[in-house]
This record gives C-alpha cells, sequence and structure tokens, in this order.
C-alpha cells in the first residue's frame, strides 16, 4: 500500500516538473502577443483595474496625496497609455488620495481659453467673467480672481475672474465730425470714446457739434450734434479725421430751423412731418405726441422745398421753401 502512494506522489510531482518546464519552454522560445496599453490617466481606481484586466494587463498600485486629481483616481500610470508591451505586462498605477478638495491655481496671466482648461483638470468651473479695462495694457489676460491662488476648496466651485479689456483712455482728441452723416456718426461716437449727450432718430449731416475738433477732452465726455435732414442722402459718407484745420467746403445748401408748438390736446396723436422737393419726399418725424408738443429741428435744402405737419392724418401747417 505505501509502495502505491509513494508512486502516486511520485507522478503528480514529474508532472508538474513537465509542465512548468513545458511553459518556460513556450516563454523562451515563442514570442508572447503584444497589445497596446490602454490609457487609464484620469479613471476611477476599480475602473483603471477592470480596463487593464480586459486587455490582459498586470498592474501594481502607489498611492500619493494630490489635490488636482479626485480621491481615489489615477493620477499617472507607467508605462503610458499608447505603448506596446507584451501580455501580462505589470503596468505601474499612481492614486490619488485626497480630502476631495481643490487647490485653486494661480489664472493671473492667462487668457479664458486656457484658464478654462486649467480648472476642468482639476474639477473646477469658470466662474463670472468681467471684462474691465486697466493701467497696464494686458487685454485679454486674466488680471484679478476670486477665490486667491492657493485656497482649498471643494469639487465644482467656481472661480470667478476680472479679464483686462485694454488699457484706460484717460483724453482723446475731438475728431472733425462736421459735414458727416448724422447716424454714421452715431454708430462710432462710443469706439472713439465719446458719449453722445441726447441721442436722436434723425437722418441727415451734422452742422454743429458742441466740443470743438481738435480739441483734447477727458475719455467719454458728453457731445451733443445738431443736424440738418437733406432731402437726398449724401451717397459719399466722408471719413472722420482729427485734423483740426480742415476748412468746410462751401455749399449752396440752405439752413431753415423749424420751430412749431403743437395746440393742446389731451389723449396722443400721431405726428407726421413730410419734407417734399423735386427730388423727392422724406419723412422727418413720425410718432405720438402729447398736446403742447414743441416741434423743433433744422432743415437743410437746395432747391424749392415744402414741409408739411400733419396730425392724425389732418395737415396743419406748411411751410414752402425756395
Amino acid at each position: 500500500m505505501k509502495k502505491i502512494v509513494l508512486r502516486v506522489i511520485a507522478f503528480f510531482i514529474l508532472l508538474w516538473i513537465f509542465i512548468y518546464c513545458g511553459y518556460t519552454f513556450l516563454g523562451l522560445f515563442i514570442v508572447k502577443k503584444e497589445v497596446t496599453v490602454p490609457s487609464i490617466v484620469g479613471e476611477e481606481m476599480k475602473m483603471a483595474k477592470r480596463t487593464l484586466r480586459n486587455s490582459r494587463l498586470r498592474f501594481t498600485v502607489e498611492y500619493s496625496k494630490r489635490n488636482d486629481y479626485p480621491n481615489n483616481f489615477v493620477f499617472y500610470q507607467y508605462p503610458k497609455g499608447g505603448n506596446k508591451v507584451l501580455i501580462g505586462f505589470t503596468i505601474k498605477l499612481y492614486i490619488a488620495e485626497n480630502s476631495n478638495k481643490s487647490v485653486v491655481p494661480d489664472l493671473l496671466g492667462l487668457d479664458k481659453a486656457n484658464a478654462k482648461i486649467i480648472l476642468k483638470k482639476i474639477r473646477l468651473n469658470l466662474g463670472k467673467v468681467i471684462y474691465r479695462k486697466s493701467k497696464v495694457n494686458l487685454k485679454d489676460q486674466i488680471i484679478y480672481q476670486k477665490p486667491e491662488p492657493g485656497e482649498n476648496v471643494d469639487y465644482s466651485s467656481n472661480v470667478d475672474i476680472i479679464i483686462n479689456d485694454g488699457m484706460l483712455q484717460r483724453n482723446l482728441i475731438v475728431p472733425y465730425f462736421l459735414r458727416n452723416d448724422y447716424q454714421y456718426v452715431k454708430r462710432l461716437c462710443n469706439e472713439l470714446g465719446l458719449i453722445e449727450a441726447t441721442p436722436k432718430d434723425e437722418i441727415g449731416e451734422i452742422v454743429y457739434q458742441n466740443l470743438m475738433p481738435g480739441n483734447i477732452v477727458k475719455y467719454r465726455s458728453k457731445i451733443n450734434f445738431e443736424v440738418a435732414s437733406e432731402t437726398v442722402k449724401t451717397a459719399d459718407k466722408s471719413i472722420i479725421k482729427n485734423d483740426i484745420n480742415r476748412i468746410s467746403p462751401k455749399s449752396d445748401h440752405q439752413f431753415f430751423n423749424i420751430d412749431y408748438t403743437l395746440p393742446n390736446f389731451f389723449s396722443k396723436k400721431k405726428l407726421r412731418v413730410i419734407l417734399k422737393s423735386s427730388k423727392g419726399k422724406q419723412i422727418l418725424v413720425n410718432k405720438k405726441v402729447k398736446g403742447g408738443y414743441r416741434l423743433s429741428k433744422l432743415i437743410k435744402y437746395s432747391e424749392k422745398t415744402n414741409i408739411i405737419i400733419y396730425l392724425d392724418g389732418k395737415q396743419i401747417k406748411k411751410w414752402e421753401l425756395e
């Protein structure tokens, strides 16, 4: 009986030796299949392990304190994703340990796009974005942030920023606006750094400006215009220049100042002021007004022209200009 037991034990020992030698032989002389290392940086540890097992790869884990990655997430791997290795190769994973808080990065000097990318990587959000002019020429760069760099905040917290919108402009030279199209100048005023005190809906050329061309005024100063409505729109829009010596060319145009006060009435009525000439018809005013409304408008004309005032469709006043 003892001989039989000894024979069985010897048989299994020999079988194990045979299998081990065969596996070693295959490992030495048969090339293993290569696989591509998956990129798992930024994944949760359990998901990362599952991905490596599915790729028939082994792994080791090392923990390290990191605030720029969520707790229990992979922040580095070796080899990196995309490399070719043999099946069964061991991938080293570095796992972040933290208290689910992020350290606010220093965003000063960056632009909005890069700041957003950096915040997203550490699980923070870009909050309010304000554009403001500054004393330094750092256009489109971040000049202020809240919370400040180095503060510990919870994940998904907002970081508000202020972006430089160019240098503060203290003074400017008043351009020459006369004889330019009013609607054209109106659109340009804000870009040039001037504020129109009383914006109008008129169409025509500018015949007066209260700030003299060439004067140096403070940035965002208020300016007023007087507009001469024309029977025909000028096709040529002059280019605004800062030339104080520019002289307005002579013209055969004449001017007529409409100064008319409507009679008193209770409810609002529709007021229409029409300018007629051989070249066409132009509506100067078309709106509802209250009783006692005062109409004041400077008209520019160069030929026989009629100005007619209608109130609720009824003619109440007419001027014939020659």
